[in-house]
């Protein structure tokens, strides 16, 4: 399977990236792209430091990836709390209302 000009491009950042330790050179890259372009190196330099590095950024933004879905689930879960609260206090002063009557 041939390998795109973008792959190349990005190869060529990452073994920049390996050279100088500037963490510029891969980030703006997605995980979408950094999976693309390992699909494509298929079982070419497997061992070589950019693609070790390359595969390890593709962990390293699968794990952000999972903390914010996390984070995500969370924070609906705080919202459905406080708007169950709120309806709570709601009731109670309803029923406080009623039953007390001023």
């Amino acid at each position: 399977m041939p390998i795109s000009q973008e792959a190349m491009k990005i190869v060529a950042a990452f073994q920049r990236y390996n050279e100088n330790s500037t963490e510029a050179e891969i980030e703006g890259y997605s995980l979408e792209e950094l999976r693309r372009v390992n699909q494509q190196l298929g079982n070419r330099d497997t061992n070589a430091d950019y693609r070790l590095t390359l595969k390890d950024r593709i962990s390293e933004l699968e794990k952000l990836g999972e903390k914010l879905s996390e984070r995500k689930y969370e924070s609906k879960i705080r919202a459905w709390q406080l708007f169950v609260e709120i309806i709570a206090a709601l009731v109670i002063a309803g029923l406080i209302k009623l039953l007390y009557g001023t």
